[in-house]
């Protein structure tokens, strides 16, 4: 389920809760950065194609 309660169908690399659109497609386990920051979220077709994640909309304000 995305963070709107729709179905999800598409998977999203963030890094800082920001998505990822550029780079390598695949991190199994990146050295450099802590593990908090690099993370993985289940989206919805509509918030994929927006490159809206659940941080990204915290942070503006949008959700509780």
């Amino acid at each position: 389920m995305c963070w709107c309660g729709a179905r999800a169908a598409h998977n999203a690399r963030t890094l800082g809760g920001e998505m990822v659109v550029e780079g390598e497609q695949v991190v199994v386990g990146d050295v450099n950065r802590p593990a908090a920051e690099v993370g993985y979220e289940v989206l919805c077709r509509r918030h994929h194609r927006r490159r809206m994640t659940s941080a990204s909309v915290s942070i503006a304000g949008q959700l509780p």
